[in-house]
């Protein structure tokens, strides 16, 4: 039961694309890894290609997806 509710904090990746229009994208982690993204889970505006960003590891639906995004402080 623990294990589907685990989280990681603290990745980093960048955007590799996001369709504000649609509400969702891919985020290609620090690990080469690509995540899915969905709107609900960015804070503030909607992202822009190629933007650094952190966010936390959630099990989604369809397996491991990017939740709590928020832009990477330059």
């Amino acid at each position: 039961m623990a294990a589907e509710c685990e989280e990681r904090v603290g990745m980093r990746g960048r955007v590799r694309w996001y369709l504000g229009d649609r509400g969702y994208g891919l985020i290609e982690s620090e690990h080469g890894s690509l995540l899915f993204v969905h709107g609900s889970q960015v804070q503030g505006e909607p992202l822009k290609e190629g933007e650094e960003v952190l966010f936390e590891l959630a099990q989604g639906p369809w397996g491991e997806q990017a939740s709590a995004v928020r832009r990477a402080e330059s």
